[in-house]
């Protein structure tokens, strides 16, 4: 006859408290992941941003726009600014084209309607390559998003302004 082994077998479990270094190593995980978190979405807002007030800067005629925008490849609905400020001759018709385009693209916003409040969903669109696109869709208009190219190293420039159907 067999005899019964009636004991329990179970695995060793080493039930010692955590120590010290084990928290931190812990804590500082958590944190770094936090801080990692908190820095990619503050640089897609700094983009979303940069773009809303360059854009509220053009739509207004604000004249300190200016320097938010990359003039010498600046491309806004469909034509090429930055190829004709380029070819300008000197720093005072530079300057001069960039008011003139400031107060017609502000003017030609007001008489069609437009309002800063009728763009939604601010959000980043693309992030290829050097240059972010950061997108808002036209509430006031079927399908219609509109496009922001932003610089993506250096200091931030507005390098073009486009339409886009949406699906």
């Amino acid at each position: 006859m067999k005899k019964r082994d009636n004991s329990i077998n179970t695995m060793s479990t080493d039930k010692r408290p955590m120590s010290t270094n084990e928290y931190v190593g812990i804590a500082v995980i958590v944190v770094v992941l936090t801080l990692g978190l908190f820095f990619y979405i503050n640089i897609k807002n700094q983009d979303i941003n940069f773009s809303r007030r360059a854009f509220a800067g053009l739509i207004n005629g604000r004249q300190a726009v200016q320097e938010m925008i990359d003039w010498e490849n600046f491309k806004a609905v469909g034509a090429d600014a930055g190829k004709t400020y380029s070819a300008l001759p000197d720093d005072k018709e530079k300057a001069d084209y960039q008011k003139a385009f400031i107060e017609q693209f502000s003017l030609g916003f007001r008489q069609t309607g437009g309002r800063f409040k009728s763009f939604i969903n601010w959000r980043i669109y693309d992030n290829k390559g050097e240059d972010i696109i950061v997108a808002a869709d036209y509430k006031d208009k079927d399908n219609q998003t509109i496009l922001f190219t932003v610089s993506g190293y250096g200091p931030k420039k507005l390098e073009a302004v486009q339409w886009e159907q949406r699906r």
